[in-house]
């Protein structure tokens, strides 16, 4: 991403283009004397230690970035370098250890074992896996540090090469898998570089799998896609391997989830996927992947889930005798009304496309007024909060005719509120989803929290999930604060929207406590990698 950040530049060009090192006979003592050797491993450390066993240590740290980076095993957005990289301050030193980091970071691979356990010709790490050396440590974990840290702080850097570099990491199944041990590592650093000239790695990439048949950074990969034009035939191939997936009995809850998700997102005529998707909407298969196709058939408005939508919702119907005020006086009246079980929110945002009137009556229901105690409040604060958290899911019409009618219940909220504290609460999950259709207001009212005008940190920490902090998080099935989980910059949100935000983010970042300040980081990566995307037409 050529953008802001700073004068400091890590020239990575062709550092990692030797791949991953292959050789016959890897074991303890290669690395060990190869460790020993390494001009490169001398800026940072003393050197190894040989210890009974077999086992080989790092010696002692002589640099002090290299601690520190130590620290960060779940990425550098959790350690200082990345709190003060996100804030602009960058390091010329700790550019030259990612270059490093990058450099040495190279992973042998899985291979079978032979020799016994001790003996010269004993080449396998425990878990059947070659020996490396890294800068972070001895380099016998399966997830190497050194590389997965570079990663996350490359994309704070004006860094010339960086993109390619990280793609030559993914040019096979095998050296992903051996570098990354299944983790996003690096398909999250493309992203929050904006580095879309590398997307045929990324969509080679995704058909990769990791240990146990993961593909976590193939969730992460189609979340980040959103943010791109892609041509018809990009989508097309990534529906294709969708509905590939689709037909894998062994493939993972959440690897489906991802696909469903994005297809009902981004649309398809492919009669396979529709099917598929359909036919978990209408009730088989496990209940997170059941939200999530219901989801993705109000976006696609699969009319072959209508019946099963409309099943949904009548088991949430009931005619109920209401006490209604008229005047002084209260008089008890008839009144349809629908409770928010058996997935009949999500069934009423798909069929209100499908202009069925008795979703339009349910919405209607869910997001109006009564007199309570004494004062007005909502009639179902839990049916308003799932409609505002569904509604970024629906086709584009019906999209903005629901924006529209939520907008308008909830500014009325905002009134209420100020005699009603209670109300409170659902308006911030309401403007959540408010949030992720562009509506300015919500995101303001959520500002207020951000920058510490009313709320605690969790509440923060919502927003930012909410917004794209967290992608691992949204095709689990139980995201019901996080729905769309991305504001739309480049869509109904301009650049200047956005920094408008990641300028508050910024200033604010330093005040918050280390719990907080991974997932702002994040987001500000998410934020920057969009608006660049939006301003450069991607």
């Amino acid at each position: 991403m050529h953008q802001m950040m700073s004068a400091v530049t890590v020239a990575l060009v062709g550092i990692v283009s030797s791949g991953v090192v292959l050789a016959e006979k890897r074991g303890p003592m290669v690395v060990y004397e190869e460790a020993k050797a390494s001009e490169l491993l001398k800026k940072y450390r003393t050197g190894y230690v040989e210890l009974k066993g077999s086992n080989y240590f790092p010696g002692q740290s002589i640099n002090p970035y290299v601690d520190e980076l130590h620290k960060c095993r779940r990425g550098a957005e959790s350690c200082k370098y990345g709190w003060d990289a996100a804030r602009g301050k960058l390091d010329p030193k700790m550019a030259e250890l990612l270059k490093d980091m990058l450099h040495i970071s190279q992973w042998g691979g899985k291979h079978t074992c032979t020799g016994t356990h001790g003996q010269p010709d004993y080449i396998c790490g425990k878990n059947g896996e070659q020996w490396t050396f890294t800068i972070l440590g001895p380099g016998d974990y399966m997830e190497p540090y050194s590389i997965r840290n570079a990663m996350s702080l490359l994309p704070f850097y004006e860094t010339e090469g960086a993109a390619s570099a990280i793609a030559k990491t993914l040019s096979t199944n095998q050296r992903f898998a051996d570098l990354y041990d299944g983790q996003p590592a690096a398909i999250d650093a493309l992203f929050r570089l904006a580095a879309k000239e590398q997307l045929p790695t990324i969509l080679k990439a995704i058909r990769y799998t990791g240990p146990r048949n993961t593909r976590e950074h193939m969730r992460h990969a189609l979340i980040g896609l959103l943010d791109w034009r892609l041509t018809a035939e990009q989508h097309d191939a990534i529906v294709g391997f969708c509905t590939e997936l689709f037909e894998d009995t062994e493939a993972q809850v959440k690897d489906v989830a991802a696909c469903v998700r994005y297809i009902g997102l981004t649309g398809t005529t492919n009669e396979d996927a529709r099917a598929f998707i359909s036919n978990w909407a209408n009730g088989s298969g496990d209940s997170w992947l059941r939200i999530h196709a219901i989801r993705s058939a109000a976006g696609l408005l699969l009319k072959d889930s209508k019946q099963a939508l409309q099943a949904n919702l009548n088991k949430a119907y009931k005619k109920r005798t209401v006490r209604v005020k008229k005047g002084r006086k209260y008089k008890e009246t008839k009144r349809d009304t629908w409770s928010a079980h058996h997935h009949a929110v999500e069934s009423a945002v798909a069929l209100f496309g499908m202009k069925d009137k008795n979703a339009k009556k349910a919405i209607a229901y869910w997001l109006s007024f009564e007199e309570r105690g004494g004062s007005q409040t909502f009639v179902h604060s839990q049916g308003f909060r799932l409609v505002a958290r569904d509604a970024a899911f629906a086709e584009g019409k019906s999209r903005k005719a629901l924006h529209k009618m939520i907008s308008k219940a909830f500014k009325k909220g905002v009134k209420l509120s100020k005699d009603n504290s209670g109300m409170q609460s659902t308006l911030f999950k309401v403007a959540l989803g408010l949030s992720q259709m562009g509506d300015k207001a919500a995101i303001k009212y959520l500002m207020e929290y951000v920058e510490g005008k009313q709320g605690r940190a969790n509440d923060i920490e919502t927003i930012f999930r909410a917004w794209g902090a967290e992608a691992g998080r949204l095709v689990h099935g139980s995201n019901s604060e996080l729905g769309l989980g991305r504001l739309p910059i480049g869509g109904v949100l301009t650049s200047k929207d956005g920094a408008s935000i990641t300028k508050v983010l910024e200033k604010k970042l330093r005040f918050w406590d280390k719990n907080l300040k991974p997932s702002a980081v994040r987001l500000l990566l998410k934020l920057r990698a969009q608006m660049y995307a939006a301003d450069n037409n991607l």
